[in-house]
């Protein structure tokens, strides 16, 4: 029999805060009990995809975060010690695995999409295996400058 296929990337796109949208990386040497991570840099922002310890559910959350005093903290390092941290965690429900849960002042849900690479650099829909997920093309910081207008064009 073959082994069970393992996603080496996951697109992850749907949720209210933007910066949790975007594609989370394998890091086969950081684990959370034992099973491994997921990174994603968005900018001076990285989150991770990990399955805290006793858990039957993905936690999304900064590497770092700030304590009640003001203090700088690694999550990822709290994680690994057993606590569970995050931005968003899913899916509620097996039935559904987009349906998760997001932190915008107040836990709200978000209905997710979520797509599987295999390691063959297409993002295969967890929904629907049959479907391919096209990563969006994310927009450099708004720094931008519009190109002139063609002289002698309206």
């Amino acid at each position: 029999a073959e082994a069970p296929k393992e996603a080496v990337r996951f697109l992850i796109l749907g949720f209210g805060n933007a910066s949790l949208n975007g594609i989370y990386s394998r890091d086969a040497n950081r684990l959370v009990g034992g099973i491994q991570t997921y990174w994603f840099q968005n900018g001076s922002e990285t989150h991770f995809l990990y399955r805290p310890i006793g858990s039957d559910k993905w936690n999304i959350s900064p590497q770092y975060d700030y304590d009640t005093t003001g203090g700088f903290q690694d999550l990822y390092t709290l994680a690994v010690n057993g606590e569970q941290r995050g931005l968003a965690f899913g899916p509620e429900s097996a039935e559904d695995q987009g349906a998760w849960l997001e932190f915008r002042n107040a836990w709200v849900p978000a209905h997710i999409t979520i797509g599987l690479d295999y390691g063959d650099g297409k993002f295969f829909s967890l929904a629907d295996p049959s479907k391919e997920i096209q990563p969006p093309v994310l927009e450099p910081p708004a720094a931008q400058q519009r190109a002139p207008q063609t002289p002698g064009m309206a």
